[in-house]
């Protein structure tokens, strides 16, 4: 059996980028171009697809297209056997009777790897399915990120380098593992009615916030199924009031109030719904945009005209009605009111 190769001169051409990016980690390597395949099932990888097992189709297509003569990177194992990249290529090589593939050997043994070691290796598998082979989908990216995002010694920057992904992706991911961890640690956990967008949100808010506004303002996200726009004007809301840290707490909580509806809802059905208070803001906020422009609403057309005015003076009965009640509320809740 050929000694296996140390000096990168040696490498074959087809083989140095997977070297680029072994070394770019930190890893050591040797080549073999004789690595054994053993049989499927027998074999240990570093999971970093959602799926464990290649699909069968993606197994036929990779074993025609090696029958055929296509050239294929090698595969990358640990000292201990875990196929880093290598699955799929030795499944088809496999079920072709071939012996062996030529494969990069890692200096690293997952068994034993030290915690940085592992992060290293999350990373690899990753960095080879990113652009290549059967990529990666966003969940599963993210949950690579995820594995290191927690860890200040590695930058967004950083990251997107070695998974050539851009850093807008990964900060997103970074934001989302510091909502999550800060929510977990005041005791919210995120059950997955919480979008991956308001996770984002959240966490790029989370150093505006303190403990108290971030906390009821996760519960009130995850309970009433917040949308983007609903949240972010939450949270400028907070951010933006004067006055303490309980004071801010009485802006959510009369938020939650508002919302009373709208948790029931979501709770009920898992579907998203606004409070109704919430859907006629955005509507008043269009006809307040005319207070010094108000024949521009006007209607002029002899047909439609009297109806509109009706409409106009139904609205208005209704609207006077609101302002009671919603003075009412306000004097029942102990607020001053003109």
């Amino acid at each position: 059996m050929a000694p296996a190769i140390k000096d990168r001169a040696d490498v074959p051409d087809y083989a140095k980028p997977t070297a680029d990016k072994i070394e770019a980690l930190g890893f050591k390597w040797e080549f073999d171009y004789k690595y054994p395949i053993q049989a499927p099932d027998t074999v240990q990888r570093v999971q970093i697809r959602n799926v464990v097992e290649a699909p069968s189709a993606e197994v036929t297509r990779y074993a025609a297209a090696m029958r055929r003569g296509d050239q294929f990177p090698p595969g990358v194992v640990t000292a201990d056997g875990r196929y880093v990249d290598f699955n799929t290529r030795a499944k088809a090589a496999h079920k072709l009777g071939w012996p062996d593939f030529p494969a990069f050997i890692l200096n690293v043994s997952f068994d034993t790897a030290t915690e940085s070691e592992r992060e290293r290796l999350y990373l690899l598998g990753a960095a080879f399915n990113t652009k290549a082979g059967k990529r990666l989908d966003r969940k599963e990216i993210a949950g690579v990120i995820r594995k290191v995002a927690g860890n200040t010694d590695w930058t967004v920057e950083t990251v997107a380098k070695h998974l050539g992904l851009t850093t807008s992706v990964v900060k997103s991911v970074f934001a989302q593992f510091r909502a999550e961890e800060r929510a977990e640690r005041l005791g919210v956990h995120f059950n997955g009615s919480i979008t991956e967008s308001n996770k984002t949100m959240l966490g790029q808010r989370s150093e505006k916030l303190t403990d108290k506004p971030f906390l009821e303002i996760a519960k009130l996200a995850q309970e009433a199924g917040l949308t983007s726009e609903e949240l972010r004007d939450l949270c400028n809301k907070v951010q933006g009031a004067e006055g303490s840290e309980d004071e801010k707490v009485s802006i959510i909580e009369a938020e939650r109030t508002a919302r009373d509806a709208q948790i029931a809802h979501f709770k009920a059905t898992k579907k998203k719904r606004p409070a109704e208070s919430v859907n006629l803001r955005k509507r008043l906020g269009f006809i307040t945009g005319f207070e010094a422009k108000v024949t521009e609403l006007l209607d002029f057309n002899p047909n439609t005209a009297a109806e509109y005015l009706k409409q106009v003076e139904e609205a208005s009965a209704i609207l006077q009605k609101l302002i009671d009640a919603q003075r009412r509320a306000l004097r029942e809740a102990g607020a001053e009111v003109s």
